[in-house]
């Protein structure tokens, strides 16, 4: 189960995350998704008429039942799998301090 610290953390990265901005719609819709759930809780309203923002609210409602701490374990698990898939800045660096750690240790 994620922590309020890991989640808090995922979404600072997600603000400012240039790979992410460019992703597929649906991994825009599903990181709302759980985002919201985690934060608001259960989806209420009419959807929006634009369609951008009606995909991203129904994948919300898709949520409903889901527990805050769920859709928080839910969320920094799929932001993980998305830089790894997607490609991030911090996924590269820490891919190089693993390599300068065995390049050290073997050496």
């Amino acid at each position: 189960m994620a922590s309020e610290e890991e989640f808090n953390r995922a979404v600072e990265f997600v603000r400012t995350w240039e790979a992410g901005k460019k992703a597929q719609p649906e991994v825009l819709s599903e990181s709302y998704a759980l985002y919201k759930q985690a934060t608001a809780g259960d989806a209420t309203g009419d959807p929006p008429e634009d369609e951008t923002k009606k995909a991203k609210f129904e994948a919300w409602v898709a949520k409903k039942g889901t527990s805050k701490e769920d859709a928080m374990s839910a969320y920094v698990k799929f932001i993980e799998e998305k830089k790894v898939e997607l490609g991030s800045e911090e996924k590269k660096a820490e891919v190089v301090v693993e390599e300068q750690k065995a390049e050290v240790g073997g050496a």
